[in-house]
Formats: C-alpha cells, structure tokens, sequence
C-alpha cells in the first residue's frame, strides 16, 4: 500500500472529504455521524493500514505529516512531551469511525489504555501558517498526561511542512 503525501494534494480537503464519504459508504452511515481516527503507531511504516485480520486493511496511508508542539511514541502512537519543537511522523492511517467508536478506537491505539487516559483533540492544517483546517482528529496522550497541557503546547498536525522543503 502507498502513502499518499497529503499536503501534495491540490486539494487536500477534497482527499480528505473523499475518505470520509467512502467511509460513509463503505459502513452505510451518514457523513455527520463519523469521526475521523488517526492512527500514529510504528507498524503503519509496514505498508498496513488499519485492519481487523491478515491482509485486511481499513483507512487511508498519509505521509508527510508533522507534529508540532510535542512529540508521539513510535510504538504507542501516544502523545508526550518533547524538546523538539516540531517532529515529522512516519505513515499513518487515516480512518473514519462512527462518532460512538472513535473515543474507543482512539483508547485502544494508546499503549496504555485504561481509565483516565487523556484523549487530546488535535488539529490537522494544510500547512504551518494554520489558516486551512483540514480535520480535527482525537489523540491519545501517554499515561499521566493532561489534554490540557497539549493545549497549551499548542500541539497541531501540518500536512505541508514549508520549512522541511
């Protein structure tokens, strides 16, 4: 499976529209009743999306995105802190649940999910001058963690990292 490299994208927003209509689609559900996930962990760089079972595959491969104002654990996908300021993610996928499953989905991708694991809802820009919002996708933070504190770091996604061209 190839990653698309979402800020390469004329028109991200359509991309990104696009897999939540076939989402839509695909689980016989209205637009407005799903969420976006977004899953960071490490074995995404293997070419496999989300999945239930061998070979199966669910959700969207984008590359190319950056984090900023914290970093994520390669193996957890959890947000943490970090002294850098910014990070490039390796593959993720882009998947959308229904609104009553994203919360779940998004527990179940931390390494340590569990009561009171923080969810953190960070935004998804086209690009680091923040004027275009793609999405808003939730997060989950490493153990011990408040959203807050990500809110405060100002952590976001970019699509399109000018800087790294």
């Amino acid at each position: 499976h190839h990653a698309f490299w979402l800020g390469g994208f004329f028109s991200p927003g359509g991309l990104v529209t696009a897999t939540r209509q076939h989402c839509a689609q695909r689980l016989g559900v209205a637009l407005d009743q799903l969420v976006p996930v977004l899953n960071l962990v490490e074995a995404q760089t293997k070419g496999q999306a989300m999945g239930h079972g061998p070979g199966e595959t669910r959700g969207f491969l984008v590359s190319g995105l950056v984090l900023e104002g914290c970093g994520a654990n390669p193996s957890t996908g959890e947000l943490e802190l970090s002294e850098a300021a910014r990070s490039t993610l390796g593959p993720a996928a882009l998947d959308w649940v229904p609104r009553a499953q994203g919360q779940a989905q998004v527990q179940a991708q931390g390494g340590s999910p569990g009561q009171g694991q923080a969810i953190v809802e960070v935004p998804l820009f086209l690009d680091d001058s923040k004027a275009v919002q793609l999405a808003s996708v939730d997060l989950p933070a490493a153990h011990g963690l408040s959203s807050r504190l990500f809110d405060q770091r100002g952590a976001a996604l970019v699509a399109w990292d000018a800087g790294g061209i």
